[in-house]
């Protein structure tokens, strides 16, 4: 598994079930793993919303967006796996600070103007929002993929679908 730059996963799953037959268990999983009031399955789309729990919560637990068409006696799923809109837009905003924080502290360090205090060396001024980054991209890279295996198998097993 590679980490790209943003999370986020497409895939297509198909099996031999009737596009009612997967609405229908869609439907029944939403009250056991996603969110009743955000999840909305019908039409031949569905988008599935994590339900987050006090001993359940992951906010990078992907939010799976998808569609299906009868192909044959098959249905073939098409599915993308999305970080959620407010983990998204707090990862930007991290990553944003912090790369603007490295930027100011280089420039501070190589113009001569990081004066560190008890004999430090200057180098500390880089290393430490370089392992921020490192941190935070991380952090949203592994919640995301480490969620999105067990999404992907979950669908698998509760449509008895293959991956193509």
């Amino acid at each position: 598994m590679r980490l790209p730059l943003w999370p986020g996963d497409r895939f297509e799953l198909v099996t031999s079930l009737s596009s009612a037959e997967v609405e229908r268990r869609l439907s029944e999983s939403i009250d056991r793993r996603w969110s009743n009031w955000l999840s909305k399955v019908g039409d031949g789309r569905f988008k599935l919303v994590p339900a987050f729990t006090v001993f359940r919560f992951n906010a990078f637990e992907p939010v799976i967006k998808g569609w299906m068409k009868q192909k044959g006696p098959d249905t073939l799923l098409v599915v993308r796996q999305v970080l959620p809109a407010y983990a998204g837009t707090f990862w930007r905003f991290w990553m944003a600070s912090v790369l603007l924080f490295f930027a100011v502290m280089m420039w501070a360090v190589l113009s001569g103007s990081a004066q560190p205090e008890n004999d430090a060396p200057a180098w500390l001024f880089i290393v430490v929002p370089a392992c921020m980054l490192v941190f935070g991209y991380l952090l949203a890279g592994v919640g995301f993929w480490a969620a999105a295996r067990h999404t992907k198998e979950h669908l698998s097993k509760v449509l008895s679908a293959t991956e193509l």
